[in-house]
């Protein structure tokens, strides 16, 4: 028995010079840390609400900030198809037809052999956000405007969600745009070449 003793008072005394030790490191730093206060429940509840509240603000940016993303290919569609409305009215402006089938909106951005063509009017014909060529169809009634939309997010013509001009006289630009109008082209080689 007088073993054990011996071994369990060797052992405190290791405790205690290793408590001593860490008494003295502490001193010698200056400052000693005040462990209790983050014991305090008071304390603790304090700092969990102010970590919920933070947490509550961040996840309302993140939404926030999504819904924004979101809308961004929605309004993106919208300005492009008032675009190709207009352009479409610019083209029949000069040339006195709509552009047919088989141009289609192509014919805003090359020349399509038409009498009178004085584009381009748009830089390219390509697809919407969501990766589908814009739909047009050339009216009927040559005095009638053609119909042109976006399929929408699902992609499919006919559907709730397809995106139309935001009015039909988006194809009726008037005459005031006419006024010092040049094509692309002579833009283009004014940039390059200024006039003397």
């Amino acid at each position: 028995m007088k073993p054990d003793i011996e071994i369990r008072r060797i052992k405190r005394r290791k405790i205690e010079l290793i408590r001593r030790r860490g008494e003295r490191q502490i001193a010698a730093l200056g400052e000693t840390p005040n462990a209790g206060i983050f014991r305090n429940r008071k304390v603790l509840f304090g700092v969990m609400i102010v970590l919920t509240v933070l947490g509550g603000a961040l996840i309302q940016q993140v939404d926030k900030a999504n819904k924004e993303r979101a809308k961004q290919p929605l309004l993106r569609v919208l300005r492009e198809v008032d675009v190709l409305a207009v352009a479409l009215g610019r083209y029949h402006f000069h040339t006195g037809t709509w552009p047919t089938s088989e141009i289609g909106l192509k014919g805003l951005a090359r020349h399509p052999g038409t009498a009178n063509w004085n584009g381009p009017y748009i830089s390219h014909s390509g697809t919407d956000p969501f990766g589908t060529l814009y739909n047009y169809t050339p009216p009927q009634n040559p005095t009638n405007y053609p119909v042109l939309f976006s399929c929408g997010p699902d992609k499919l013509p006919g559907t709730q969600d397809d995106i139309y001009p935001s009015s039909p006289e988006k194809f009726n630009p008037g005459t005031e745009w006419t006024n010092g109008w040049r094509s692309a082209s002579e833009r283009w080689i004014q940039v390059v070449r200024p006039p003397r």
